[in-house]
């Protein structure tokens, strides 16, 4: 019996030993396997938030935007002058807006002007100054159109007379609404209104003579332009209800000269003589070849070389 029970209790010792030695041994692989797996996990989440990291989609987009033709661009500036980022980029020349098309000058002047003689002067030449006075807001825009679109130097010759005959008569129609009411021009700036310097165009203060006289008359040799320009008075030329253009000029200074010529309130004519306006006289030497001849081409029956020439009063009273 007591050899039975140390049989029994060794063989329950070796059970034990074997347990315990044996159990580091699984415990050992458990963790391996363990931190394969975590490993892996990481490794997957790493990889996967390259693709899905809303910060990352932003960078490679910003990337594929500035990454295309290998153009550097140097100074921390894009294109255009555009300041960038203090880092230096790769530009993408198709991935860029346009560049703005370059301002042109407006050389046919439509618009608000155009409106104004419109709506307030009549097919008779006769000038609405209350009525214009009253949406004054109108004059102001036309004004500033024409203040911001002056001559250049490559427009043409019939784009900038056309550009100065409007002027002259737009702001002849601000002087008179500065002063509105007021029965003649003449009652204006102590009876020199065109030497009132109030004209404020390409970057200088100017009186209604600068424009006729020193630009005008002085840059273009063109005597029709007497029958354009209008001083807002009864014996003036009409004023046009039409804005002058580049395209438009040569017919309407032609249109208007034979139409003031023909006129006879301003000028009558009989087999040998003419009673004419008094802007012949004035402005003489601006008619090449002489008067005469210049009337003769816009009358029916041409006056003699030696007829009489006499000059009518001047009705300064304003043509309202």
């Amino acid at each position: 019996m007591k050899i039975l029970s140390i049989l029994i209790l060794s063989a329950a010792l070796i059970g034990c030993s074997e347990t315990v030695s044996n159990s580091p041994i699984k415990t050992e692989v458990d963790l391996d396997a363990k931190t394969s797996s975590i490993e892996k996990e990481t490794e997957s989440n790493e990889n996967s938030s390259e693709v899905d990291s809303p910060e990352a989609v932003p960078l490679n987009n910003e990337i594929k935007k500035f990454n295309v033709k290998g153009k550097q661009i140097a100074d921390n500036k894009e294109p255009n002058g555009i300041k960038v980022d203090d880092e230096t980029r790769v530009v993408n020349d198709e991935n860029l807006p346009s560049p703005p098309a370059p301002s042109m000058p407006i050389l046919d002047f439509s618009g608000v002007y155009q409106a104004i003689l419109s709506s307030y002067v009549s097919s008779s030449g006769k000038v609405n100054y209350a009525s214009i006075k009253t949406n004054s807001e109108m004059l102001d825009q036309a004004i500033h159109h024409y203040q911001e679109n002056t001559p250049k130097s490559s427009w043409s010759s019939y784009q900038k007379l056309a550009y100065w005959i409007n002027a002259y008569n737009l702001f002849t129609i601000k002087l008179i609404i500065d002063n509105y009411p007021v029965s003649s021009i003449k009652n204006i700036a102590g009876g020199k209104p065109w030497d009132k310097k109030f004209i404020q165009l390409d970057e200088k203060t100017m009186s209604l003579n600068d424009i006729e006289n020193g630009i005008i008359r002085k840059q273009f040799n063109e005597p029709r332009i007497h029958f354009a320009v209008n001083c807002a008075s009864i014996s003036c030329p009409k004023l046009l209800n039409k804005e002058y253009t580049s395209s438009n000029l040569n017919s309407l200074l032609e249109s208007q000269a034979k139409r003031y010529i023909n006129d006879k309130n301003e000028n009558t004519f009989t087999s040998n003589s003419a009673s004419i306006s008094n802007i012949f006289d004035w402005y003489k030497g601006d008619f090449n070849g002489g008067v005469i001849p210049f009337l003769n081409k816009y009358l029916s029956t041409p006056l003699p070389s030696d007829a009489k020439i006499t000059y009518q009063d001047y009705n300064w009273n304003l043509n309202n």
